[in-house]
């Protein structure tokens, strides 16, 4: 697996991952997926249950892309997480139990418990790091953001004159007599 490139999976349907906790907001899915990828920073493989805890939609949007600057990110709403950990704001991705065999990376079937990667670790320490780390590489991306969005806004109203020129070249096709359906329409109301 390259770094920052995950591998999307179907969990099977008897996975305790399906199993909602009775605080959480429920959603009828029949397949729940997952992904696997190389972890830089630690050198190992890490998984996690393919739906972010907020919004309870797939993190990828069914695009099998999962990252955005070195961080997970959920497509439904934004929320990023350590690809590390998962930890999030709001609350970490569910982790699955993974186990390396040579060159393969084995889904054990369960979940891990949810504890930083380094036992000594504090929590809140790591998520303060992690955030200060993902502030700094969102303030980096600003002005991409900005250029981002404006091209976004050019394509549409690109898209948008298309599709007018399109409507007028068809609307002669459709004239009768000199009077389109509309304006004949608009002629008889005149009348009455």
């Amino acid at each position: 697996m390259d770094d920052g490139k995950a591998i999307k999976f179907d969990l099977p349907s008897t996975s305790s991952t399906q199993r909602p906790r009775r605080t959480e907001r429920t959603k009828a899915a029949k397949n729940v997926t997952a992904f696997v990828f190389y972890c830089h920073d630690d050198q190992q493989p890490r998984g996690f249950v393919n739906r972010c805890p907020h919004a309870l939609l797939e993190l990828d949007m069914d695009d099998g892309d999962f990252f955005a600057d070195g961080f997970i990110q959920c497509k439904a709403h934004g929320a990023f997480f350590d690809p590390q950990t998962g930890m999030c704001l709001r609350g970490p991705l569910q982790e699955l139990l993974l186990e390396v065999d040579g060159d393969d990376v084995i889904y054990k079937g369960g979940l891990a418990a949810r504890r930083p990667r380094n036992e000594t670790e504090d929590r809140e320490a790591h998520r303060g790091q992690r955030q200060q780390a993902l502030a700094e590489t969102l303030a980096r991306r600003a002005d991409d953001i900005h250029r981002i969005q404006q091209e976004l806004h050019e394509k549409t109203m690109q898209r948008m004159a298309m599709y007018r020129q399109q409507q007028q070249r068809q609307q002669p096709k459709h004239q009768t007599g000199g009077n389109s359906a509309r304006d004949t329409t608009s002629s008889k109301n005149a009348m009455d």
